[in-house]
């Protein structure tokens, strides 16, 4: 049944039945470690395969044939725990009218006045380039800034992005895995003001 399970589930798609595929260790009967093993590997990349065998027989589970059945667990777990990382990400938009006329101002970790103006693509900033708690979105042309505060030991990068009249000022988190007693946080705030006061608050 083994040998012929990897022609069958191919032969019923000839009648528009795509979804079928065998018994992983067969129906009848017991199966034993190595065949259970090698039967898994190729149910795997079948259209469907389940463990599934009549009364009497014993469970179809790898972690009941030993461990010849159960050697890829430990690396399918390391896998799944890749995928168990999580970011934190705080992505507003800011619309302006006239895209020539629009900054981002900041003054970074490092002590840098910077003034970043529209253009394609991505700008990073990680480590010392990171604002230093607080950046600000300026439409020079109305005069008007919108200021974001946020905790630095919180975000572990920003990033600018703009795109068609749009400004994007990205805060994200360490990348890790998170649970009830280490959640992630990203304390932050926003505030309207005027280009005068936003200059004023940066001398």
């Amino acid at each position: 049944m083994l040998e012929a399970k990897d022609t069958l589930p191919h032969g019923p798609g000839l009648s528009g039945q795509p979804f079928s595929g065998p018994d992983i260790g067969g129906f009848g009967g017991n199966a034993t470690p190595q065949m259970f093993a090698r039967w898994m590997g190729i149910g795997a990349i079948l259209p469907f395969a389940r463990g599934h065998s009549e009364k009497g027989t014993v469970d179809h589970e790898p972690w009941e044939f030993g461990k010849e059945s159960t050697l890829v667990l430990p690396a399918s777990k390391n896998f799944i725990d890749e995928f168990r990382l999580v970011c934190l990400r705080v992505h507003p938009s800011f619309k302006v009218a006239n895209y020539e006329l629009a900054l981002v101002k900041f003054t970074s970790i490092s002590g840098e006045a910077r003034e970043i103006v529209p253009k394609p693509g991505d700008i990073i900033l990680t480590a010392d380039d990171r604002p230093n708690g607080e950046w600000a979105f300026l439409d020079k042309e109305n005069g008007v800034a919108i200021v974001n505060r946020f905790n630095p030991e919180q975000v572990f990068t920003c990033v600018i992005h703009w795109s068609a009249g749009i400004c994007n000022l990205e805060l994200w988190s360490e990348e890790r895995p998170v649970s009830k007693e280490t959640p992630f946080q990203i304390c932050h705030e926003y505030e309207t003001v005027s280009e005068q006061e936003l200059l004023q608050s940066q001398t």
